[in-house]
């Protein structure tokens, strides 16, 4: 007996030890660190911001990045040999008759045609709607959700096929505000926003955050644009997240409106965009005529090189 009564005290004091210093759980460990984007159920949304864990780097799934070209430009040519990807816009005069009233749902007929024209042609639509308020007044915020809601859900009936998002609704664009720090009122405020256009962008099979540039400050417009990413990936729910970008600064700034972003500038912006997006929607060209030599798209040729020198490198190692 006495052999044994050391092994008796030294198990004792083991269990009494494990007592006053439990173990951390892992379910809890691993709530606490899971990334912003997640699923969303038929009847949830995402965590709510003002219990949402601190953003982390938004988390770029394994997806091939993809560049579309929305631009207008005149006498343009085809850019599909450089890597560019056709998209299908769709405007508000396309789904809306001359004379209807613009706050009430457009034309049903209208948007079935539409829908069925682009199964038929890119595969891929932006609807570009952007009058319904999604601010302010909760009772027309809530209205309004419904009309997005209703809109798409017509679209996808039409064309199943169709991969379909808004521009720029789901996160809502909003620059100083997303810039601020995570636990201030007006970010949380933000994010809460965003928590309620989550069911739109739930509808949606592709998010088009709108990351166009207001300012030179360079390093204002990284941290907006990364934002923006990253509450495309919190409310997204793993849905490709690609952003559209603008070659000129944004014509809200009355002294640089019309004016090209500088090259480093726009190489910086496409940079980041492959780094945290799935992609990249090309807009502008409006009201300009198509120039091969300007600067902003020898950048994008040589950033479409590249990433094709990439994934053909990538498509040799896998070989």
């Amino acid at each position: 007996m006495t052999s044994i009564q050391p092994i008796f005290a030294l198990v004792l004091t083991l269990l009494v030890c494990f007592q006053s210093c439990p173990l951390r759980s892992t379910a809890v460990g691993i709530h606490r660190t899971a990334p912003l984007a997640r699923s969303l159920s038929a009847d949830a949304l995402p965590e709510a911001a003002s219990q949402a864990p601190a953003p982390q780097p938004p988390v770029k799934p394994k997806r091939e990045f993809v560049v579309f070209d929305a631009t207008l430009y005149k006498q343009k040519p085809d850019l599909s040999r450089y890597g560019l990807r056709p998209v299908s816009m769709v405007f508000k005069y396309m789904i809306w008759p001359v004379g209807r009233d613009v706050t009430l749902l457009p034309d049903r007929d209208m948007v079935r045609e539409v829908a069925v024209q682009v199964s038929k042609s890119t595969g891929v639509a932006v609807l570009d709607i952007e009058h319904w308020p999604l601010t302010g007044d909760l009772a027309v915020v809530e209205e309004s959700i419904g009309k997005y809601q209703t809109l798409i859900r017509w679209f996808k009936e039409a064309a199943p096929s169709v991969k379909v998002g808004y521009y720029g609704v789901a996160p809502l664009r909003n620059y100083w505000d997303s810039i601020q720090p995570i636990d201030s009122p007006k970010y949380v405020a933000w994010q809460k926003s965003n928590d309620q256009v989550a069911l739109i962008g739930r509808l949606a099979d592709i998010l088009f955050p709108s990351v166009y540039t207001f300012y030179e400050d360079q390093q204002g417009w990284s941290k907006y644009a990364v934002q923006q990413i990253r509450e495309a990936r919190r409310i997204g729910g793993g849905k490709p997240v690609y952003v559209f970008l603008w070659e000129e600064y944004h014509p809200t700034d009355k002294k640089l409106a019309g004016t090209y972003l500088p090259p480093e500038y726009w190489r910086m912006e496409l940079d980041l965009a492959r780094k945290y997006a799935d992609g990249v929607v090309i807009w502008g060209g409006y009201t300009e005529t198509w120039d091969e030599t300007a600067p902003w798209w020898r950048e994008t040729k040589s950033f479409l090189q590249r990433i094709d020198s990439i994934r053909t490198m990538r498509s040799t190692t896998i070989q």
